[in-house]
């Protein structure tokens, strides 16, 4: 808290206000060390309706499909990329 000083328990709200045809999402897995938190993420059909803040109805529904995936191994300081992507 910014106020006392003290540690508190804290929550994220993440809205988006609209879609891109094409979206990227980057998750930092390091933070002082390598985190090795399994993350389950659907290949096809990423419904992002939840996360929308201009409910207006007009936009089509958020829905993604998976095409690549670059992985990241060793340390924060070094290490290799190996990429996964749909030969469509």
């Amino acid at each position: 808290c910014s106020e006392c000083k003290k540690h508190q328990n804290a929550s994220k709200k993440l809205e988006l206000w609209s879609f891109p045809e094409i979206l990227i999402i980057d998750l930092e897995r390091f933070v002082c060390e390598q985190i090795n938190t399994f993350v389950d993420f659907p290949i096809r059909g990423l419904d992002l309706s939840l996360y929308v803040a201009n409910k207006t109805g007009t936009e089509t529904a958020p829905i993604y499909d998976m095409y690549a995936v670059s992985c990241h191994s060793d340390s924060s300081s070094g290490g290799n990329y190996t990429a996964y992507a749909l030969n469509a």
